[in-house]
C-alpha cells in the first residue's frame, strides 16, 4: 500500500511538472532572454563597472566562496577578506545573496564572469516572481502579468541598484518585493499566510534596512484594512510571524548576539538630504539611469490619479501605500 500510495505521489507531480512546462515554456524562454539582454551589454566588455558598494560586495562573496570551499557554509567573521582582521560584517549583514553568487563561482570560476551570470540569474527570478504573484492575485489577467513583470523586473530602478550601486541586498529585496505583497492580499482576504511569510523571510534574510522598510508599508496596509482582520486571520499572520522568526534566524541570532555582547564605534551621524519632486519626477522623462521614479511608474502614477474614483478599494490601497513606500525607499 505505501509503495502504491509513493508511486501514485510521484505520478502526479510528475504530471503536474510536466503540465508546467508545457503550459510555460515559451514564458521561460522568453524570460531568460530578456534576463540575458538585460546583462549581456556589459557583460560583453568582461570588467565590473565601479558601483558605490561594488567593492564590499565582492568582498563578501570572495568571503563566503573561501569558506564554502573550505565547508564552512555559515561563516561569522570575516577572515579571508575585508583585511582579514575577523570583520563581524558577515554577521552583521544578511547573507543570502551570497550564496547564489559564490555557488555560481563555485561552477564557474571566473569572478568576473560569475557575478554577470548571478545577475542575468536574479533578473529571471524576478521576473517570474513578478509575473507569478501578479497571476496570483489576478488569475486571469495574464497580459498584465506578463506588462507587470517585464516593466517591474527590467525597470531602470533595477539597473540602478544592479550596476550603478551595486547593492545585492536591496536588489534582492526587490526581486521578492511582490511575493510579500501579493502575500499580504492572499493574507487579508482569504487568511493563507504561506506567501507572506516565504517573501518576509528572504527579504529578513537580504537587507536590514529594507525588513524595516517593508514592515512600514505592511503595518500602513494594516492599518487601513484594519477592519478586515478577524481572529483566524490573527492566528494566520502569528503562524507567519513565528515561521519567519525561525527560517530568518541564522542571520538575527548571530547579529543580536554581536551586536549585544560586544562594543561597537557607532557610525557617524549626517543629515539627510532631500530632491525636489520636480526633478524627482522629471528624472523620468529622460533615459539616465538614476535614483526615482521610472518612465512607466510615472505613467501608472499619473493613470492612477486620473482614474482615482473608478479604481477598486484594494486597488486605491496599493496607490496610496505604495506611494508612501516608494517614498521611504528612495
Amino acid at each position: 500500500m505505501a509503495d502504491e500510495g509513493h508511486s501514485q505521489n510521484t505520478k502526479s507531480l510528475n504530471a503536474r511538472l510536466g503540465s508546467f512546462i508545457k503550459r510555460y515554456w515559451l514564458t521561460a524562454i522568453a524570460f531568460l532572454v530578456f534576463s540575458v539582454v538585460n546583462v549581456i551589454l556589459l557583460f560583453r566588455y568582461n570588467w565590473l563597472f565601479g558601483g558605490q558598494d561594488l567593492q564590499f560586495h565582492l568582498q563578501r562573496i570572495d568571503e563566503m566562496y573561501n569558506n564554502l570551499i573550505r565547508g564552512n557554509l555559515n561563516p561569522y567573521i570575516a577572515t579571508f577578506n575585508l583585511n582579514q582582521l575577523g570583520s563581524a560584517v558577515m554577521s552583521l549583514y544578511p547573507k543570502l545573496p551570497l550564496y547564489l553568487f559564490a555557488a555560481i563561482r563555485l561552477v564557474i570560476g571566473n569572478p568576473i564572469t560569475s557575478f554577470y551570470i548571478g545577475t542575468i540569474l536574479t533578473t529571471f527570478l524576478c521576473l517570474w516572481i513578478s509575473y507569478a504573484a501578479y497571476h496570483s492575485v489576478r488569475p486571469t489577467d495574464t497580459v498584465g502579468a506578463y506588462v507587470f513583470a517585464i516593466a517591474y523586473a527590467l525597470s531602470g530602478l533595477n539597473v540602478t541598484y544592479n550596476f550603478l550601486m551595486v547593492d545585492i541586498g536591496i536588489s534582492f529585496t526587490i526581486i521578492v518585493l511582490p511575493l510579500v505583497f501579493a502575500g499580504y492580499y492572499h493574507w487579508i482576504t482569504a487568511g493563507r499566510y504561506k506567501m507572506l511569510t516565504i517573501g518576509m523571510t528572504i527579504i529578513c534574510l537580504s537587507h536590514v534596512l529594507n525588513i524595516l522598510i517593508t514592515l512600514l508599508a505592511l503595518v500602513i496596509f494594516l492599518i487601513i484594512d484594519i477592519r478586515k482582520v478577524t481572529r483566524q486571520k490573527l492566528v494566520s499572520l502569528a503562524k507567519a510571524v513565528g515561521i519567519t522568526a525561525l527560517l530568518s534566524s541564522s542571520f538575527w541570532i548571530p547579529a543580536l548576539h554581536f551586536g549585544t555582547s560586544l562594543e561597537m564605534t557607532k557610525p557617524y551621524t549626517f543629515q539627510l538630504n532631500g530632491i525636489s519632486l520636480l526633478k524627482y519626477t522629471t528624472a523620468a522623462l529622460s533615459n539616465s539611469i538614476a535614483y526615482g521614479y521610472t518612465i512607466v511608474a510615472l505613467i501608472g502614477f499619473v493613470l492612477a490619479i486620473i482614474m482615482y474614483r473608478h479604481l477598486t478599494r484594494f486597488s486605491k490601497e496599493i496607490f496610496l501605500g505604495g506611494h508612501r513606500f516608494c517614498d521611504f525607499e528612495q
